[in-house]
Order: C-alpha cells, then sequence, then structure tokens
C-alpha cells in the first residue's frame, strides 16, 4: 500500500513523536492534504517539513495517527507486517510462552490496533484502528502461515 500523503505536526510536537509515542491526536497536527485517505498510510512530518514518522491515517478518529516507523525507508507491505508478528512471537517464546498467550500486543509491538491471542491451536484476533482493518486479509494469511491453527 503506498502513501497515500502527508500531514504536519504542530510546532513543539516534534519530540513526543520523535521520542516513541504511538499515537498522534488530532489537536497535535497543524494540517493534513487533501490526499489523505482514511485508513491509508500517511507521511508525518515536523514543523519544518522534515520526516518524522510514517502511519495509518483517521481523520475521524481523536488518534488521527498510529504511528508504524519512525523509519523513512522502511516500506510498509505485507513482509513488513509478517516481521513484525515473527518478532513479538519470538519475544513471547524466548519469555516462556508457547501455547496460550497474546502474541501482538498492538502498539507494544508495532502493529497498532491489532491484538492476537493464542489458545493451544487456535488464534483469536482484534483490530480496532481503520488503517489495520485494510491488511486484515493479510494478517490473516499471515497468522495462517505462522501458526496454522
Amino acid at each position: 500500500m503506498n502513501v497515500s500523503g502527508q500531514v504536519c505536526l504542530r510546532r513543539g510536537e516534534e519530540s513526543r513523536v520523535r521520542g516513541g509515542a504511538p499515537w498522534i491526536f488530532e489537536n497535535e497536527l497543524d494540517w493534513a492534504d487533501d490526499t489523505c485517505e482514511k485508513g491509508g498510510l500517511v507521511d508525518v512530518l515536523d514543523s519544518r517539513l522534515r520526516f518524522a514518522a510514517r502511519g495509518y491515517f483517521n481523520s475521524k478518529s481523536k488518534i488521527t495517527v498510529r504511528v508504524l516507523t519512525r523509519d523513512e525507508n522502511e516500506v510498509i507491505d505485507r513482509d513488513f507486517f509478517r516481521r513484525r508478528i515473527e518478532r513479538a512471537w519470538s519475544v513471547r517464546r524466548m519469555l516462556g510462552f508457547e501455547n496460550s498467550c497474546r502474541v501482538v500486543f498492538g502498539e507494544s509491538d508495532g502493529l497498532p490496533g491489532l491484538t492476537v491471542d493464542k489458545f493451544a491451536d487456535c488464534l483469536s484476533f482484534q483490530i480496532v484502528s481503520l488503517g489495520m482493518e485494510r491488511w486484515k486479509d493479510d494478517i490473516v494469511a499471515i497468522l495462517a502461515e505462522l501458526f496454522q491453527p
């Protein structure tokens, strides 16, 4: 999925975003261009118009952008989601969880709006953001490949 537009942070809001905040609220934005699609990917610019982050956009939500990456060169595609899910699962296994556990904890695993739980051979997932909803088919396919529930 290609980036659909750009949004720009108000002056002074950059430090929170650059510091790792996973959400950008509507009152932290100065403007959003009219090519931004609801649920689409946008580049977040700081007040000097420099890249700060990339994430999902939803003008109807108080959380207007859910940050996926702060790396301008990172492509958001099916492989991006697979890598993030694999990394989350690897961390859970390193902690000793394998049979039944929460596999994906949304924002803390770099997958805002997605929760995945494993109960033995069954999986349960919840999507709570429009941006993640657009990737639902890919997410389900990735989970099926990795876990064979």
